[in-house]
């Protein structure tokens, strides 16, 4: 006989992919309705609760696939997928995002233990990467929506485990602990404590991406969008259509700071790479992206159990179980090795560590080391902040020097009768002589304020802000302000200052500036050598006394650079300038005398204003050197005709010339009318440069060309012969009758 075919039953049809998953159990305490590895879809979902039977389809939908009875199907419309980003820095951050994907009728006490750090394997993974492994991560997805399934609970029957697990649950004849274990094995642990109501089923494709958080900041000061750069890398990975235009620069400069990505699609056909072909498949194969639960206890009720008396007692017996099973205790990485205590952060049931003094770290693992206070530690000020009992301008206690004594020009530097500069006061600070592990003393010094050098203490301004517990503010009258401990038991702050490199500059009117260096090192590093110890910062600044001070800081100590300022004002106030001409005036009070020992870099600036009665005139400012103008690099003739006949490639015109050192001021159709102004401009001199100037080329000068110097220079000596022989031959010290380049620096002095 032949075998025919058996017609196909409905049981034996294609059922819609993760249907199933609907009147399931679900444990909030194990699952994450995220799956932020790729790898978790299942996790939480328990034993089916509710008996789904699939005898039909549904009618004029999206699917030709079955159903369960008394589930409703909505076919969501097919719309334009945009990715959305995600950062996620902080647990409260990580506890937003997880709660996106699922709805939770229920109580705040229970949502507040769901997806627990210690049961939840995707909650863990990203707690870890936030906390431990202190990453930011850039959660990217776009989402594909198909269907949404909502079961109408009512007419659905349970499941016959189910029922069989509640029939016999223990109760009303056995000890606490009994009952509470039946319900931890078989209801919690079979079936959870919440069933699954609606379903939302697509696809997902997603981009994770690792930044460490210290970089942030970084990506964040050069204006780079860390979303938008990842939403950038998810539409290339994904092979997407750009939004909009790609800087390159500026995301490679951004994926240079990302320590690993990875992307992946959920659902549909996940060996296709491009995300629009992907898309196509995700109805044939959709997977769960958002879900909606009910606590179990609403089936607990006389209607579902018509034959069970105790169903009420029942009721409470789980519920009052559950409080015991979701308690779990907070956790803390290592227990806080015993070292500290947990303190619950208020999410996943993660604590963080409140370490007990002296012991440091994640888990509170690490031995902090012993407070040490360096050499060179600064403590007091002159006679306005005494230190441990002393005030520096008289002496300092045992174990503190005295320090920033002025360092004057010894007696023989000018010579040629320049007496030497009086000594006032043995210095300025105290500093400690010897590191050790005790605190600095009382008087020591944390955050500085004055003109151009400011320090912080831990964090606040001692200008502006009350100064830490334990600290006192002081301000002296040369407009100092700093913080000074009061309590020597006080831990040294941040600001501490330690260490310092001191240049001074002393001079006399129409003598070159003597310049001069004071190191301080602290523990061991010197400050003005742009060196501080491990966990120290280098500042510098210009305060009243010293040029450029740099010091070290505990994460702020103070130190001093290698600078000079000078400023000079117009005197009188107003200067008239009467003739049309193409020779440079100097304008009264704007000049001044500089020597060096090394070749210097001079940064030249002058800010004013002009008024200029004619109209359509032209001003010219330019900056004199030895009687030169300053143009292009080089040093020009003040006369129109000898600066045109040696700098004719700079212009066809004497103005064309001038005009390359800066450009003329222009005055327009009418006049009268006062204009700010401004001028900077750039030398290099060295000594040799000054000297040459007035040599004739045999490496001497003759008295007739110290004249000449005299008459360039300083024509204020007129023609005091006198004066200028007196200092001619103070200057010859090997009475040559000539004076050679190392006597030139004592004539400059003299003259």
């Amino acid at each position: 006989m032949p075998v025919r075919p058996r017609p196909k039953a409905l049981s034996d049809e294609e059922t819609l992919s993760n249907s199933n998953k609907i009147g399931r159990g679900y444990n909030l305490l194990t699952g994450n309705p995220v799956c932020y590895t790729g790898t978790c879809q299942m996790e939480g979902f328990a034993r089916p609760i509710f008996e789904l039977n699939y005898n039909k389809k549904a009618q004029g939908t999206c699917t030709k696939a079955l159903i369960p009875d008394n589930v409703d199907i909505d076919c969501l419309p097919s719309v334009e997928v945009q990715a959305g980003t995600e950062i996620i820095s902080t647990l409260e951050q990580l506890q937003k995002s997880t709660m996106r994907g699922i709805e939770v009728s229920a109580g705040a006490k229970y949502q507040m233990a769901s997806f627990s750090y210690t049961h939840s394997t995707q909650t863990n993974y990203m707690i870890d990467q936030l906390v431990k492994s202190n990453t930011e991560v850039i959660y990217t997805t776009a989402k594909v929506s198909v269907i949404r399934l909502s079961m109408f609970e009512p007419m659905i029957n349970l499941t016959s485990q189910f029922r069989y697990v509640i029939d016999n649950l223990p109760c009303c004849n056995y000890t606490e602990d009994e009952t509470r274990k039946y319900i931890f094995d078989l209801v919690f642990n079979y079936f959870g404590y919440a069933f699954v109501t609606d379903l939302m089923l697509g696809g997902i494709a997603q981009q994770n991406m690792y930044i460490n958080k210290s970089e942030v900041k970084t990506i964040e000061q050069k204006g780079i969008s860390t979303s938008n750069e990842a939403k950038i890398e998810f539409y290339v990975s994904l092979g997407m259509k750009q939004q909009s235009s790609v800087n390159e620069t500026r995301h490679n400069e951004f994926m240079r700071h990302v320590q690993k990505t990875y992307a992946t699609t959920l659902g549909g056909d996940s060996s296709i790479q491009t995300f629009t072909e992907w898309s196509k498949t995700v109805k044939t194969n959709p997977i769960i992206i958002k879900f909606g639960v009910k606590l179990i206890f609403d089936l607990l009720t006389a209607k579902r159990f018509p034959n069970d008396p105790n169903i009420v007692t029942k009721k409470a017996l789980i519920e009052s179980a559950l409080e015991n099973y979701i308690k779990n205790p907070i956790y803390c990485y290592n227990n806080c090795s015993a070292n500290g205590q947990c303190k619950p952060s208020g999410y996943f049931q993660f604590g963080e560590c409140q370490c007990n003094d002296g012991w440091t770290g994640l888990d509170c693992y690490t031995s902090k080391p012993k407070p040490v206070a360096l050499s060179g530690t600064l403590c007091g000020l002159e006679s306005d902040v005494a230190c441990d009992g002393q005030y520096p301008a008289n002496q300092c206690s045992n174990g503190w020097g005295q320090t920033g004594k002025p360092a004057v020009p010894p007696a023989n530097y000018y010579g040629c009768g320049i007496p030497p500069f009086p000594v006032v006061g043995n210095g300025n600070q105290c500093a400690k002589s010897e590191t050790n592990s005790a605190t600095a003393g009382i008087g020591t010094i944390c955050g500085y304020v004055n003109y151009g050098l400011t320090v912080l203490c831990d964090g606040r301004n001692p200008y502006s802000d009350a100064c830490p517990i334990g600290y006192q503010r002081s301000s002296t009258a040369s407009q100092v302000f700093l913080c000074y401990k009061t309590d020597p038991s006080v831990a040294d702050l941040p600001g501490t200052m330690c260490g310092r490199t001191l240049h001074y500059g002393m001079s006399v009117k129409n003598k070159p500036h003597y310049n001069s260096v004071t190191e301080l090192a602290c523990g061991g590093y010197y400050p003005g050598r742009s060196a501080c110890p491990p966990n120290y910062t280098l500042r510098y600044g210009l305060d009243h006394r010293h040029k450029n001070p740099r010091i070290c800081g505990a994460q702020i100590h103070n130190i001093i650079l290698t600078q000079s300022f000078h400023t000079q004002y117009q005197e009188p106030e107003q200067f008239t300038l009467n003739s049309d001409d193409t020779i440079f005036v100097k304008v009264p009070g704007l000049m001044f005398a500089v020597s060096h020992e090394q070749p210097t870099v001079y940064e030249l600036h002058f800010r004013g204003s002009y008024r200029m009665w004619n109209f359509w005139y032209q001003l010219f400012l330019g900056f004199i050197i030895d009687n030169r103008i300053l143009n292009s690099n080089r040093l020009l003739p003040n006369n129109d005709k000898h600066r045109q006949s040696v700098a004719a490639d700079l212009g066809e015109s004497i103005d064309a010339i001038d005009s390359r050192a800066g450009g003329p001021l222009i005055n327009g159709p009418t006049g009268g009318y006062a204009f700010s102004c401004a001028k900077f401009d750039t030398a290099y001199l060295s000594r040799e440069v000054l000297f040459q100037r007035f040599d004739n080329g045999n490496g001497i000068l003759s008295l007739t060309e110290i004249d000449r110097v005299v008459v360039h220079w300083y024509p204020e000596f007129g023609t005091n012969r006198q004066a200028i022989i007196r200092a001619y031959r103070a200057a010859d010290s090997d009475r040559s009758g000539f004076i050679e380049l190392e006597e030139f620096q004592c004539l400059i002095a003299l003259l």
